[in-house]
């Protein structure tokens, strides 16, 4: 984009896609987590926010 006689830059901004992540997928990641793994490994191989980690781990019971 051109205004007078500097270029402004835009920067685009990508979006990821939301994920639906089904009940047993969760409980899966949430098994993964609890063999040992560190949150921050779990998050990266399943590449998830930590928040969702959280959510999840505190709403196991519900997920059962």
């Amino acid at each position: 984009m051109v205004r007078g006689n500097f270029q402004v830059r835009c920067a685009k901004v990508s979006q990821k896609k939301k994920r639906q992540w089904s009940t047993r997928e969760k409980l899966m990641i949430i098994a993964y987590y609890e063999q040992g793994h560190s949150k921050r490994s779990t998050v990266n191989k399943f590449e998830i926010e930590p928040k969702q980690l959280y959510e999840w781990l505190r709403n196991k019971d519900q997920l059962m």
